[in-house]
């Protein structure tokens, strides 16, 4: 008995050490694996690399000198200085554009407000013929639309000069 006891605890063991053992197969098989994907990647970015078409790269994917580094970045921070002084004429230009948008829609709001005001004024005018009308507030009328539509005016001749 004693020495079944022992035989199924040696048995154990070695059910034990073989499973971490094909534990540590598996395991070294992914980290293979995943070394060859990263490797492969690597190597993608290496050939797409502006760094790598223009030359300057050895094949282990490192500057062939000092000096050949320093002009490139040198290249790359003039290239990247030369995009943002484009973005940042895009952006005053898009500023410009929004101001006249700006100053077009408050124009045409005041003669909007000039023509409805003319012609409630207009409808008062008519209504007066039959006594139905204040003479009072068809001046008021007449003088709000006509202030109205002047401002919308003067807005747009700023945009035309």
């Amino acid at each position: 008995m004693q020495y079944d006891s022992e035989l199924e605890t040696a048995i154990n063991k070695f059910e034990k050490a073989s499973d971490d053992y094909e534990n540590y197969l598996d395991a070294y098989s992914f980290a293979v694996t995943g070394m060859g994907n990263s490797q492969i990647l690597i190597n993608k970015l290496l050939d797409e690399s502006i760094a790598n078409s223009s030359g300057d790269l050895n094949s282990e994917g490192e500057f062939k000198s000092k000096e050949l580094q320093q002009m490139f970045y040198d290249e790359i921070h003039k290239e990247s200085a030369d995009i943002y002084e484009d973005s940042k004429q895009a952006v005053q230009e898009a500023e410009k554009v929004r101001e006249k948008a700006s100053s077009v829609s408050t124009s045409v709001m005041f003669v909007s407000i000039g023509n409805v005001t003319l012609g409630i004024a207009g409808g008062m005018v008519s209504s007066a013929k039959y006594g139905l009308g204040n003479l009072r507030s068809i001046g008021v009328l007449l003088g709000g639309g006509l202030s109205a539509g002047l401002a919308g005016a003067i807005t747009s001749l700023s945009l035309i000069f």
